[in-house]
């Protein structure tokens, strides 16, 4: 359980960066979310998001397609309330977007 506060604490961070536009450190702190809740879609859905403003659509829909595949993981910490939650209409209009391109 402490593993997915820690995670939700990285992912809080990796946002707070991404507002930034600080892509790099958002992506560590992303990364690091997920070292530690594997599949956090969240997490997954928001590095998609990231590599998309880079123009690395690749590793944005490869991320938004994990997300999708772990959109019904709960992190089994009933307490956290999703700072961010991500929904399977919003993982696949980011799924659409890559036929049309």
């Amino acid at each position: 359980m402490l593993s997915t506060r820690f995670a939700s604490q990285r992912a809080l961070w990796g946002r707070c960066y991404a507002e930034m536009e600080d892509y790099n450190k958002a992506i560590l702190y992303f990364e690091e979310s997920l070292a530690l809740a594997e599949r956090f879609p969240e997490a997954y859905y928001q590095l998609g998001l990231i590599y998309k403003k880079l123009n690395n659509n690749e590793k944005a829909y490869d991320n938004f397609k994990v997300a999708k595949e772990y959109i019904r993981y709960s992190m089994n910490e009933p307490y956290i309330e999703r700072f961010d939650e991500v929904f399977e209409y919003m993982i696949d209009d980011k799924l659409k977007e890559k036929q049309i391109n």
